[in-house]
């Protein structure tokens, strides 16, 4: 995610605020989308939340660095 905003970040003018908002956007976990699809087609939801909440351990280091690259 982090990846893709730098690229987008010299494609697009952004303000500030529009340019933090989205480092931080991008180095957020999709926790709830991918279990509640997960979910819906019965597709090993117990499995998605293991892989959840390793994602939400990831964004310990990804938010403050989507947050110090945004500012």
């Amino acid at each position: 995610g982090l990846a893709i905003a730098l690229v987008l970040d010299q494609m697009l003018t952004l303000t500030p605020v529009q340019r933090g908002q989205m480092y931080l956007f991008a180095s957020l976990p999709p926790a709830v989308f991918s279990f509640i699809v997960a979910e819906s087609y019965k597709q090993e939801p117990d499995k998605v939340a293991g892989i959840v909440m390793l994602g939400n351990l990831a964004a310990l280091g990804f938010v403050p660095l989507g947050l110090w690259m945004g500012l």
